[in-house]
């Protein structure tokens, strides 16, 4: 685990958001620190992904906060708190399906971008040289997730693992301060898990704060430094991984026993 004991850089405090009678999320504090990865787990129904959406600007919460080193955020679109270095993937991969493997990855590079109309009909050395840098770290970050050989590719012609690295890959591109992963190891085979675990912690050794939502809990047990449970929308537990491991609450809303949860094995771990 991250020895990183930075002050948090995402600050949520008392999210809610309710659908019609449902209140899908239910008075949720949660944060996220530099070089540290912090696990939102709970069963199907959970909250996780409508924690994740009022957080990123894409569904508005109904009450709480939500600062971003000390801004206050709350209420912005999601490009602007993209913008200010917040990035999240999404359950399900959303591919430029005429673009190539490459583009899908540069296109998450938008951010840093500094050029328009002008520099593309009359490129200077200087445009150049900025685009070429953007094409070299776009590879580079592909091959930090094992699709480099597939750079020429489309997404139709990927697996759905496949996919899934590439929507991580477009997120790394925008160099995030904060990093949010909806289920990112969904649909991944063991060999991909393990290049998804290696890329996590090297998220972490760079500095990102990671806020990772999976229900790969021996993957969570493994890589994060924190976790919180969500059961019904409400905080169930907070903690370190082998806390939450040992606690019969935990045990009984994911399993329907009081055991403990399974120690995390070694197989597909970095």
């Amino acid at each position: 685990m991250s020895a990183t004991t930075s002050a948090p850089l995402l600050q949520a405090r008392g999210i809610s958001k309710s659908f019609g009678a449902v209140k899908a999320v239910d008075d949720v504090d949660i944060t996220a620190s530099p070089g540290r990865i912090s696990a939102v787990i709970g069963p199907n129904g959970a909250g996780k992904t409508t924690l994740f959406n009022a957080l990123s600007g894409f569904s508005a919460a109904d009450a709480g906060t939500v600062t971003l080193d000390g801004r206050d955020i709350t209420s912005l679109p999601p490009h602007r708190i993209a913008r200010l270095g917040l990035v999240r993937t999404f359950q399900t991969a959303r591919p430029l399906r005429t673009a190539t493997v490459l583009e899908n990855v540069l296109a998450g590079t938008y951010l840093h971008g500094r050029g328009g109309i002008g520099a593309a009909l009359f490129p200077t050395p200087r445009v150049r040289r900025a685009e070429a840098a953007l094409v070299e770290r776009s590879r580079a970050t592909l091959a930090a997730v094992g699709l480099l050989a597939e750079q020429d590719r489309y997404p139709d012609e990927l697996a759905a693992g496949q996919l899934r690295l590439l929507e991580i890959a477009r997120g790394l591109a925008a160099e995030p301060r904060v990093l949010l992963l909806d289920e990112p190891a969904a649909g991944l085979n063991k060999v991909e898990t393990s290049r998804l675990e290696e890329s996590l912690l090297e998220i972490r050794a760079s500095g990102t704060a990671v806020l990772l939502v999976e229900h790969d809990v021996d993957l969570v047990l493994r890589v994060s430094d924190h976790v919180t449970v969500l059961d019904f929308g409400r905080l169930l537990r907070s903690g370190a991984p082998e806390d939450i491991r040992r606690d019969p609450a935990v045990a009984a809303a994911y399993f329907g026993t009081e055991d403990p949860v399974p120690a995390p094995s070694d197989e597909g771990g970095a």
